[in-house]
C-alpha cells in the first residue's frame, strides 16, 4: 500500500495512457472494419536509389517503407522492387523517375504509379476486388488493370519521326488484359479506351500536332526486349503464371544476353600493352632484365545522338532534383481520369477479365511465404 501511495501519480498516468491506446485501436478497427492498412515496402534493391519526399531526399534501402506521394529515382545502374500489400509488385528499371500514390487498406482504395521517365513492370498476382483500383499513368497515357503482368515505358523526345516534343509511351502486356486511354498534350482524352490483350504491345504517341496509336495489339518481339525486363519476367514466372512459358523466356534471355555481350566486345576499345624493362643486379653480381606489362589508360567514348530521335534525360542523384531538370510534363500534369469512367459502364469486368469476386475472397495469400523461381537463365 505504501508503494501504491507513493507512486499513485505515475500509476494514474500509465493507466490513462493504456486507455488512450485501447481507444485508438478500437477507433481504427471501427473505421477500417478490422482491415490491414495498405503498405508499400521496398523488397529488393540494386545500386543507388533516391527517394524524394516533399522537401527531403534520402537514399532508399531494403525494407524502406514508402509513403503516398514519394518519388522514386533510379540511376543508370540501379533497380528497385516495391511490394504492395502481399500480392502486387512494381519493378522499376534503371534511369527512371516514378511517383507513387496510394490510399485505403489492403483490399480497398487506389494505387497509382506515375512514370515521369523510364520504365516499370507491374505484377498483380491475383485479380483486384471491385473496391480496388490500380493505375499506371504517363503524361499521355492512363492504364487501368484488374489482374495482370505488364510493362510500361515513357520517354520525352525532342524529335521523333519528323515531329518535335513528342511523348512516347510503350506498353507490353505479358498476361491478362489492360485498358489504355490515350491523351493529347493538352491533357484531353483522345478517343475511347482500347483493350490490350496478352502477348501484345502498344505505342502511344502524342505531340502538339496529333495524338494517336503508333501501333496497337502487335505481337511482342521477345528478342527485342531489354535483358533486365526478361530477367524480371523469369523471376515473376516462379510466382505467377504468364502467357509465356519458362522455355520461351529463357531462350529470349540467352539470345539477348549473348547479343549484348557481343556488342560490348565490339565497341570496347582495343587494349594495347606497353612493356617496361627494368634491370636489377643480384647478390651474385649477375644482371637480370625483367619486364612489366602495363595496361594503357582507359578512355571513354562519347555516344552519338540519333538525328531522328533525341531523348532528354533527367538527373537522378541527391544533388540534382529530378523535377528541376526534366523537360517533359511533371507527375502533377499527368492525366488523372480513370479509363473506367461513367461513359463505359457497359463493360462487364467479370467477363472482360475472367475473375469472380466471391472466389477471390476465398483465396488465402501468405505474404511471409518464401519466393521461389522455377526458371533461371
Amino acid at each position: 500500500m505504501k508503494f501504491i501511495h507513493e507512486n499513485l501519480k505515475i500509476i494514474i498516468i500509465a493507466i490513462a495512457a493504456l486507455i488512450a491506446v485501447i481507444l485508438a485501436a478500437v477507433t481504427l478497427s471501427l473505421a477500417f472494419g478490422g482491415e490491414t492498412l495498405r503498405s508499400l515496402t521496398i523488397s529488393d534493391i540494386q545500386g543507388t536509389v533516391v527517394i524524394i519526399r516533399g522537401e527531403k531526399q534520402f537514399y532508399a534501402g531494403r525494407k524502406t517503407v514508402l509513403q503516398s506521394g514519394d518519388v522514386v529515382n533510379t540511376d543508370e545502374n540501379s533497380t528497385v522492387r516495391i511490394r504492395i500489400d502481399a500480392d502486387k509488385y512494381i519493378a522499376i528499371e534503371p534511369e527512371s523517375a516514378v511517383y507513387v500514390y496510394y490510399t485505403g487498406v489492403s483490399d480497398k482504395g487506389d494505387v497509382s504509379v506515375n512514370i515521369a521517365k523510364g520504365a516499370v513492370t507491374c505484377q498483380l498476382n491475383k485479380p483486384l476486388k471491385k473496391s480496388e483500383t490500380f493505375q499506371v499513368k504517363t503524361p499521355n497515357t492512363a492504364i487501368n488493370v484488374r489482374g495482370t503482368v505488364f510493362r510500361t515505358e515513357f520517354e520525352f523526345a525532342d524529335k521523333y519521326m519528323g515531329y518535335e516534343n513528342v511523348m512516347l509511351t510503350h506498353v507490353q502486356n505479358f498476361d491478362g488484359s489492360v485498358m489504355l486511354q490515350l491523351y493529347g498534350t493538352d491533357g484531353e482524352k483522345n478517343g475511347e479506351p482500347m483493350l490490350l490483350t496478352e502477348r501484345t504491345g502498344a505505342e502511344l504517341v502524342s505531340c502538339d500536332d496529333f495524338s494517336q496509336y503508333g501501333y496497337l495489339n502487335y505481337d511482342i518481339n521477345m528478342y527485342g526486349l531489354k535483358e533486365i525486363t526478361l530477367k524480371e519476367l523469369i523471376r515473376i514466372c516462379g510466382e505467377h503464371t504468364l502467357a509465356y512459358t519458362p522455355d520461351e523466356l529463357n531462350s529470349a534471355f540467352r539470345a539477348v544476353s549473348s547479343k549484348n555481350a557481343e556488342q560490348t566486345a565490339v565497341t570496347a576499345p582495343p587494349q594495347t600493352e606497353e612493356t617496361e624493362s627494368t634491370e636489377t643486379v643480384t647478390a651474385s653480381g649477375v644482371t637480370e632484365t625483367t619486364s612489366e606489362t602495363a595496361a594503357p589508360p582507359r578512355t571513354e567514348e562519347s555516344s552519338g545522338t540519333s538525328a531522328e530521335t533525341t531523348v532528354r534525360t533527367a538527373g537522378t542523384t541527391m544533388e540534382t532534383h529530378i523535377y528541376t531538370t526534366f523537360p517533359g510534363p511533371k507527375w502533377w500534369e499527368m492525366p488523372n481520369e480513370n479509363p473506367y469512367d461513367d461513359d463505359i459502364d457497359d463493360y462487364d469486368d467479370n467477363e472482360l477479365y475472367g475473375y469472380d469476386d466471391d472466389e477471390n475472397d476465398d483465396e488465402d495469400y501468405d505474404e511471409d511465404a518464401p519466393e521461389t523461381v522455377t526458371a533461371q537463365p
